[in-house]
């Protein structure tokens, strides 16, 4: 076997494999536009919105009521088109695993069709549960988030990780039912079995999205998604898994640097 043809092989085998590759590649993209826009914003007259927060960590959002903003629909665009990076870079890695399950269970030649039913479903739970937040901000006209609130959601959530109905909602996110092998009612099973890993996921994970609200930081980002890997990188298992002390201490942590920062400024 030549060179070439090895390597073909190889790329083909890792696709059978790994049929959930393209998840990865769609939450890579969103992270490089998010660092795009965040350099765009500090090179082209976004000062005032770090200004406004006391450093990085703490940095206030433009996600619930830009200060550029004028008018409701320029609003609510703007902070919606954040909430769908935010949740394309943070929580489609973290349901990844939960694709290639997805794929590998479905017939071969409808793998990737299944796949994108399952992630399409499961992110317009997440789409909705931040139109829904957004709306209510905007029409509330509230003032946007600050660190007292990022502090206060990051606490919430670090109580939340080792909360016994999280564990138990935890436990389920392994659960994927999946009934029919083809056809249409192949994709409406995909379609439900994507909305409920996305409920199930809002539940346990919205808190930590919820302090996204109140901070433009990537590094928080990065490490809140850190945090979500973490607790699932003890294997699939959900029981061994749910409820760690270790990744509340970390997202308490976090909230201490916010704490400093507020203190500081």
């Amino acid at each position: 076997m030549t060179r070439r043809s090895w390597d073909r092989n190889s790329s083909a085998r890792f696709v059978a494999w790994h049929p959930e590759w393209w998840v990865y590649a769609v939450a890579a993209v969103a992270w490089v536009v998010m660092v795009m826009r965040s350099l765009g914003s500090e090179n082209g007259g976004g000062a005032a919105d770090h200004e406004s927060g006391p450093g990085e960590m703490a940095g206030m959002a433009g996600m619930a009521m830009p200060a550029s903003a004028d008018g409701f629909s320029a609003v609510w665009s703007a902070a919606s088109g954040h909430w769908v990076l935010m949740v394309a870079a943070m929580m489609l890695p973290v349901v990844a695993p939960q694709v290639r399950t997805v794929a590998l269970r479905s017939v071969w030649s409808r793998r990737q069709r299944s796949a994108a039913a399952f992630v399409v479903a499961y992110a317009v739970v997440w789409v909705v549960a931040g139109a829904a937040l957004i709306t209510v901000l905007a029409v509330l006209d509230v003032e946007p988030p600050g660190t007292r609130w990022l502090i206060a959601t990051l606490l919430l959530a670090a109580v939340w990780q080792v909360s016994a109905p999280r564990r138990r909602f935890l436990r389920r996110c392994g659960s994927l039912r999946l009934r029919e092998a083809s056809g249409l009612p192949a994709d409406l099973n995909c379609l439900r079995v994507g909305a409920r890993a996305g409920g199930r996921c809002l539940v346990t994970c919205g808190p930590l999205m919820l302090s996204m609200v109140a901070s433009h930081s990537l590094l928080l980002m990065a490490g809140l998604l850190g945090v979500m890997l973490s607790e699932r990188s003890r294997g699939p298992d959900p029981v061994r898994r749910a409820g760690r002390p270790l990744e509340a201490w970390v997202i308490a942590g976090f909230a201490a640097v916010a704490s400093i920062a507020l203190v500081s400024s």
